[in-house]
């Protein structure tokens, strides 16, 4: 008997429980904007967005009690704002919104001088929308490590960066002696050679090799460049 009452406590306690769940949440203007940016979500090739209707009445709030259901959903060509019809109950209703791509930025996290080469402990990350996004902005971190600030520029912590805020460093200037080494797959050589030019690391550029004879090198560091037979 007392494993029969056990069973039938907890058989009612369990579908109390489903009950509670399934109770329709309250319907809010927040509510509305998380479905329809579920939908919007299958529907465009970016994932950071927000999305928020134009209008907003407080009546629709009296309804709570009924499904809501995002029957038609189609994004504006430019991907800036979507038409939906939405219902609960047998009231369908036409509305408008508008989305806010996102999109997160490597920024400076401290000030810099033109003296510095950007590694990844001077970056931070920052969210910004898409308006402030523009072309010519540094989109990964990879557009900025390894460079320096140009001389002049100006640069804010937390903001935007440009890429023609930067520029590599030059670490062979003309007139340098460097070692030049040729490498061959079985064997490698180095000499001193005589820089014609200025070079960042990855540039080529000519050197001067004995008397009089050149030829042209790619810069791999500070006082280094070096030919590579090909592989």
């Amino acid at each position: 008997m007392r494993q029969f009452l056990r069973f039938i406590c907890f058989s009612l306690c369990y579908f109390a429980e489903v009950e509670i769940d399934v109770e329709a949440e309250p319907f809010t203007k927040i509510q509305l904007e998380k479905s329809i940016g579920a939908e919007i979500r299958q529907k465009v090739n970016f994932n950071d967005f927000e999305s928020t209707i134009n209008t907003w009445e407080t009546s629709w709030a009296k309804t709570d009690d009924k499904p809501l259901i995002v029957t038609e959903l189609t994004i504006t060509p430019d991907q800036k704002g979507f038409d939906a019809t939405v219902m609960w109950g047998d009231a369908p209703t036409k509305i408008k919104g508008k989305i806010q791509k996102f999109t997160t930025l490597p920024v400076l996290a401290a000030t810099v001088s033109d003296k510095d080469i950007i590694q990844e402990s001077h970056l931070s990350y920052v969210r910004f929308p898409d308006t402030q996004v523009n072309m010519g902005i540094a989109l990964k971190k990879e557009d900025i490590i390894g460079k320096s600030p140009r001389k002049g520029r100006a640069l804010k912590i937390e903001e935007p960066l440009r890429l023609t805020d930067f520029e590599r460093p030059i670490v062979v200037h003309k007139g340098d002696r460097v070692n030049l080494s040729y490498v061959d797959p079985s064997f490698e050589v180095t000499t001193i050679a005589t820089a014609r030019n200025n070079g960042s690391v990855g540039d080529k550029i000519i050197f001067e090799v004995g008397s009089k004879k050149t030829v042209q090198a790619t810069v791999t560091r500070e006082g280094q460049a070096e030919i590579r037979a090909n592989l």
